[in-house]
């Protein structure tokens, strides 16, 4: 490492893999990276934190815990070959006593042992049995560092797992995973062969691939072991019948000849994973898996899977670790997240209980179903074919009837209100009956109401306060109704839903704080009737009048309806039988939609990103209900399949409460990151930066610095999901006239294009929401109708990537202020510009420039007054165009589309054939390839290959300085001269052959003098720029080289924090480290 005396650069957070966790007594131990974070194990707050290795992560946590009885506070740390050993102290902070060893191999296990000849217990830890990755096993006296006892395994070969079995050396085995596919349990202390080395007892074969984990439960004598075939295989172990032994309690260990003797029988092979399976633990009745899939797996010792959760945003989930008393799990995975799985709570949510109609000497079956509240229980209200309206009670399995019509027979339509005191009951005839819970916890009559002159197709609580109840009857006619205090109905409005196939509401909501209904249909559309406010809070004689919706999102959740409807502050949910919730903006007479989120008919977690609990119903189109208890986190869930009533009760209070122990991030790996501003809300200062990757997902985060501790916090503020491949480029420019308020554009795989809204509120939240995406490429399937033939240019190449994106402005006459100009480089080579209208939200194809054969890798806008692109590919060529040139040809035709009020041509609209060749024409000029070629102002081959990153600075109005890293590990400074309408040119250029060790991957300036660099190979580098104006000389010279925790580095920037001097460097890649250090000159 290279560093200047006095000068620090210090590691003020880091979000990567969380590779160690264990539970020492009262404290959750959590290893990411080479920290070791300590979190208490009831509030799980972090109290302590430690840096353990300089330049290795942490891969395993080890208690000094050997029996229930017996316990010290020591924790062996190991990584990659080193091995430290931690005293946690009184005040629960953590000592170095053994500093790191290096040991000649890499470290895959490590046991603490007991040796009952020596007397005090504070003696007897002084010996670790740790295993090599070349099967061999040391003995090693950690208070003298000092190695006691080599031992090698006949086999020898790499191991890709270990683990001990037992705690003494005289009766230790070791269980080792090979390469070769199998699992070699032999002993450390066993009889020498010829060849000075011990002889395995058992080997256990049938994996398809190498072993990555074992683990053995000493009580039940089981062994589990996972591997690449993304397979789990449980054995029991089984004592010789000549061998006679009472083993109740992990003390009791077997002895070697038991071990000998024995054998394995192979019990179950477990198959749910997708992927690879990391880690498996066998508890005293169930047994539980983690994976590369991002699964968290549950399975009975039978080898049935119970429960399936999907966890750390779809990353890997590299650790897991289970509480003495296997009450807890908890997870760490590559988003930097720990998950704590209160057990009792999933395992309550799979019991799902079945009963069926009483019978009462004729046929009938249930045809609705829904849920009341009393004061103590939930009970399950069922309609019948019969018309009989009766309720269930599971606690003790009784049936009430309430009330019986025979004109409810055949078909009846039922709905309860969200506090489940009041239910609506609705015939074929137009009849509505109106029931309340009495003070005795029973259903009452309270009201008849003729609300239609036919069908009543459905009927919906919408509001609570005031107490509004919807009901669709023929033709789509809507009657909204108030339930006043004496039950004297009164119809507010009469509504009408616009026709489609099928013409009836499906789900509904009031929002009185807006004076909106937002009605769902069976369609699957979303409804919006806006200016229901007087006569809802003022309710007089007046029977209403009518009325159609303002808005209409048409089959927004697709053809087979939407199936409910809620709201929360100015957020709208809706859910719908396609399998998504989508979210909306609410606003005064106004619902923008925000942004899709894919998910299924479940329980989700909009905190922690999974389903808290998943039930078959049979789908969202039959009756179902849920109540959830928000202050005891009780949920109740009831449906109807085959002729059956199904009942669900699960507790979710801690989940959604303490589930999330460190906050996640990304889940696979960062390829862009932008710092969008500096904001200071009540006098506290923080960043807001974005982030893309290969997840699909951009996170807006909050980065807020502590000096005191001088460290600094990462939180994530929303995550906009839209993306259909991985996020590549991410640009962004304040919207004009519009305080705190900025445009963000998105680019990735598959040729799309995002362009999103951020505005930052004073309650320090930000709000954001899509305003347009993109395709180069169509996804409308094709028409096979003759009379509907239309001839539309597309790009056959669905599979161009945008690499990366620019903001650019354009000072021509002809381009409105309200337009915001973009340019992509493209993977075919291409360079394509882009713009956006504010004012309709509306994204415009303008240009496609060739830049050659090879891919377009970088795309940059230089400052005013150079008015010009810079591009940057794969054949190490640097490239600078002229903005005002290419852009002058398509001036009419983008103010045309842009600054007038002619849409962007619609195809299903076309009727004539002279209006499609009109708009083939229009097609033509602004999507197709353009023919005439353009010829950059300057092209310059910097590097040996492709160039990975670029950064500028604006020195002067006529001097600017570029810096790119590449491929060829080499980064470059140039100095160009240009601006005022001259051509740019190069007058000062530097290089530094090696200035990495692997390719570089990101560069960013700080000033003029100063300029920091990553590749890699997991360095960043901060460079000083000597630059002679007059001689016209450029050099660099390396500072300071830091090394990042962070793998396989893509991307950096800097910035500075606040007018200070401290400036904040922050490195993507497997997850983001911030740097903070002082700049002085």
């Amino acid at each position: 490492m290279c560093e200047r005396k006095g000068f620090l650069v210090r590691s003020s957070f880091l979000g990567t893999h969380v590779t160690a966790l264990t539970f020492h007594e009262n404290v959750l131990l959590v290893g990411e990276g080479p920290n070791i974070l300590v979190y208490e194990n009831t509030s799980w707050k972090c109290f302590y934190k430690m840096k353990v290795f300089k330049a290795a992560n942490i891969h395993g946590i080890r208690n000094c815990s050997c029996d229930n009885d017996f316990k010290l506070p020591f924790v062996a740390v190991y990584g990659s070959k080193f091995l430290s050993v931690l005293k946690l102290s009184a005040e629960d902070s953590l000592e170095i006593i053994q500093g790191q060893h290096k040991f000649e191999d890499w470290i895959l296990d490590v046991c603490w042992l007991r040796n009952k000849n020596i007397g005090s217990p504070s003696e007897e830890q002084r010996f670790l049995a740790i295993v090599l990755a070349h099967n061999t096993v040391l003995l090693w006296n950690w208070r003298e560092s000092r190695i006691q006892h080599k031992i090698e395994c006949e086999v020898k070969c790499i191991l890709y797992s270990a683990s001990f079995l037992g705690n003494v050396w005289e009766k230790l085995i070791l269980a080792g995973g090979t390469v070769f596919k199998e699992v070699v349990l032999w002993p450390p202390s066993g009889t020498l062969n010829e060849n000075k080395r011990i002889s395995p007892f058992h080997r256990l074969t049938g994996h398809q691939g190498v072993i990555f984990s074992i683990h053995y439960n000493h009580k039940k004598h089981l062994l589990c072991s996972v591997s690449d075939d993304r397979s789990i295989r449980l054995w029991r172990f089984i004592l010789s019948t000549s061998c006679n032994s009472n083993i109740d309690s992990p003390q009791n260990e077997f002895s070697l000849s038991q071990w000998r003797s024995g054998k394995f029988e192979l019990l179950h092979t477990l198959s749910a994973h997708q992927a690879r399976v990391w880690s498996a633990w066998i508890l005293t009745s169930y047994i539980i898996s983690v994976g590369e899939d991002s699964s968290l797996c549950i399975w009975d010792m039978s080898g049935n899977l119970l429960r399936k959760d999907k966890c750390h945003n779809g990353g890997s989930v590299w650790s897991l670790t289970v509480n003495e008393e296997e009450t807890l799990a908890v997870t760490g995975g590559n988003d930097s997240g720990v998950t704590v799985w209160y057990l009792n709570e999933l395992l309550s949510s799979l019991q799902v209980t079945s009963t069926k109609l009483p019978q009462k000497g004729y046929d009938d079956f249930p045809r609705n179903v829904a849920l009341i509240s009393s004061m103590q229980k939930h009970s399950i209200l069922v309609s019948t074919d019969a018309g009989v309206l009766c309720t269930y009670c599971p606690n003790t399995d009784q049936w009430d009837v309430i009330h019986q019509e025979i004109s409810f027979r055949s078909y009846s339509s039922l709905a309860v209100s969200s506090c489940g005191f009041w239910v609506g009951w609705g015939n074929i005839t137009g009849k509505c009956l109106i029931f309340s819970c009495s003070d005795e916890d029973r259903l009452s009559l309270k009201k008849e109401l003729q609300l239609h002159d036919g069908k009543v197709h459905s009927v919906l609580w919408v509001s609570e306060t005031p107490r509004l109840i919807l009901t669709c009857g023929p033709s789509g006619q809507l009657c909204l109704s108030q339930i006043e205090k004496d039950f004297l109905p009164m119809i507010l409005y009469k509504l009408f839903l616009p026709r489609c196939k099928q013409h009836w509401t499906s789900a509904g909501k009031y929002v009185s704080q807006f004076s909106l209904l937002v009605v769902g249909s069976r369609d699957g559309s979303v409804h919006v009737y806006s200016g229901l406010t007087c006569m809802v809070d003022h309710p007089s004689d007046s029977t209403g009048y009518s009325q159609n919706p303002t808005k209409t999102f048409h089959c927004i959740h697709g053809k087979n309806g939407v199936t409910d409807i809620q709201v929360q502050h100015d957020i709208l949910y809706t859910s719908g039988r396609d399998g998504r919730v989508l979210l909306y903006k609410l606003g005064r007479n106004t619902v923008t939609r925000l942004r899709t989120l894919k998910t299924n008919f479940i329980s989700w977690s909009t905190l922690l990103q999974r389903p808290l609990v998943e039930l078959p119903c049979g789908g969202g189109h039959r009756s179902w209900d849920v109540k959830l208890n928000s202050e005891t986190g009780e949920m109740a869930f009831a449906c109807i399949k085959k002729t059956s009533i199904l009942w669900n009760q699960s507790y979710l209070l801690k989940t959604v409460q303490s589930s999330l122990v460190k906050t996640s991030i990304h889940g696979q790996q960062i390829y862009c990151i932008l710092h969008l501003c500096q904001v200071c809300i009540k006098t506290e200062n923080f960043n807001l930066i974005a982030t893309g990757g290969e997840d699909n997902t951009i996170l807006i985060s909050r980065m807020s610095y502590n000096e005191a501790t001088s460290q600094a916090n990462l939180e994530v503020l929303c995550r906009l999901a839209g993306h259909i491949s991985s996020i590549r480029g991410l640009a962004s420019c304040p919207m004009t006239n519009v305080a705190n308020s900025y445009l963000l554009v998105s680019v990735g795989g598959r040729a799309q294009l995002i362009v999103w809204n951020l505005t930052i509120s004073h309650e320090e939240d930000v709000e954001c929401k899509e305003l347009d995406h993109h395709f180069l490429w169509t996804v409308d399937k094709p028409h096979h109708k003759p009379w509907q033939n239309r001839t539309v240019e597309t790009i056959p190449d669905a599979l161009t990537r945008y690499m990366s994106v620019a903001i650019f402005s354009s000072h021509k006459e002809g381009w409105s202020t309200e337009t915001t100009l973009i340019a992509t480089s493209c993977s075919d080579a291409f360079l394509r510009l882009f713009a956006f209208c504010i004012k309709k939200g509306k994204i415009t194809h303008l240009k496609t420039i060739p830049c050659g054969v090879n891919c377009m890798q970088g795309v940059v806008s230089m400052p005013t007054p150079f008015r010009c692109l810079i591009t940057t590919g794969t054949d190490g060529c640097l490239k600078i165009w002229d903005n005002n040139k290419f852009l002058s040809n398509i001036k009419d035709s983008a103010r045309r589309l842009l600054n007038e009020n002619s849409e962007k041509p619609k195809m299903a609209n076309v009727e004539s054939k002279e209006d499609r060749e009109k708009i083939n024409i229009i097609s033509k000029k602004l999507y197709s390839l353009n023919e005439e070629e353009h010829e950059p102002l300057l092209t310059v081959r910097l590097h040996q290959s492709g160039i990975n990153a670029i950064s500028t600075y604006k020195i002067t109005e006529t001097y600017l300085m570029l810096c790119t890293g590449g491929d060829d590990c080499s980064l470059t400074i140039q100095v160009v001269i240009g601006g005022q309408g001259s051509v740019p040119r190069i007058v000062s250029s530097t290089s530094v052959p090696s200035a990495h060790a692997a390719q570089i991957s990101g560069v960013s300036f700080l000033n003029e003098k100063y300029v920091v660099s990553t590749a890699v190979d997991q360095q960043v580098n901060l460079w000083k720029i000597n630059w002679l104006r007059e001689e016209k000389t450029i050099s660099l010279e390396l500072l300071h080289s830091k090394l990042t925790s962070i793998p396989d580095a893509s991307h950096l920037q800097a910035w500075k924090y606040r007018a200070s001097d401290m400036w904040t460097i922050c490195v993507c890649g497997e997850g983001v480290e911030i740097f903070t250090f002082l700049l002085t000159t």
